[in-house]
């Protein structure tokens, strides 16, 4: 029995070869992709303190002094509201901002005096 039919496929060195060029530039893209995501930490730590500020003037100019906590674009602001130990007459404003996974990015905390 003669075969007339030839098969085509690829040999064991290109294989090998194919999976190292893959695995190299799949490890190349996650180094770049962890570059990026490293470097982008400053810039949202650098927001959320920009919105905890701005969150803590409101409530202090409005005299908004009650618990909340409610999600503004990718965080989620905490308010809190305790009366402090050492001051009487004063209350301890704490902000703190975490983003969707909970991970606490920024806080802020702030001594007011309450008339």
């Amino acid at each position: 029995m003669v075969l007339t039919k030839k098969y085509k496929g690829n040999t064991l060195p290109e294989v090998l070869i194919a999976i190292v060029i893959i695995s190299f530039t799949s490890a190349l893209g996650m180094t770049i992709y962890l570059n990026i995501q490293e470097n982008t930490q400053p810039f949202m730590k650098l927001k959320a303190a920009e919105i905890a500020n701005h969150h803590l003037n409101i409530s202090e100019q409005n005299k908004d002094y009650f618990d909340k906590s409610f999600s503004e674009e990718e965080f989620t602001i905490k308010k809190t509201i305790k009366p402090s130990e050492l001051y009487p007459d004063c209350m301890i404003l704490k902000i703190s901002v975490s983003n969707k996974t909970e991970k606490r990015i920024y806080e802020i905390e702030k001594l007011i005096y309450v008339d």
